[in-house]
């Protein structure tokens, strides 16, 4: 669900745009003038992520930030956020990186088909296994 573009939020991104800081992430210029979707253009971030439970409309949880260092950094429980969320009395822990299931070896070579599973084992880039099953 997208953001309400409220007028508290509108306040807080003028107050930020007044202050020309640089960006709280990288620390270089922000092109206050910029187009929305440049990403050097100005966006305001939240320190602690209003997605992990951040305070929205408080101007001690908003810093300027570049566009592409702000979505680069995302919702990810980083030092940033874990400091901000500590300002509060929260304590925020990262989270584990997902572990992708490990893929089991091929039964037969790339592209041939595979009797043991009924398909083809990487038959195109981007495909890793294609079934020879008929679904109909």
């Amino acid at each position: 669900m997208p953001r309400v573009n409220d007028i508290k939020a509108k306040r807080l991104r003028a107050a930020l745009r007044a202050q020309g800081r640089p960006c709280h992430l990288c620390g270089k210029p922000i092109a206050y003038g910029a187009h929305h979707l440049d990403p050097a253009s100005f966006q305001m971030d939240h320190l602690w992520q209003v997605a992990n439970g951040g305070p929205e409309y408080d101007p001690d949880n908003v810093a300027s930030a570049h566009r592409g260092c702000n979505r680069q950094r995302g919702v990810t429980i980083d030092t940033i956020a874990i400091a901000a969320a500590a300002r509060y009395g929260v304590t925020l822990t990262p989270k584990p990186p997902i572990r992708k299931r490990p893929v089991p070896p091929s039964c037969a070579p790339a592209g041939q088909h595979c009797a043991r599973c009924n398909g083809v084992h990487d038959p195109r880039p981007g495909i890793s296994f294609e079934t020879a099953r008929c679904w109909w």
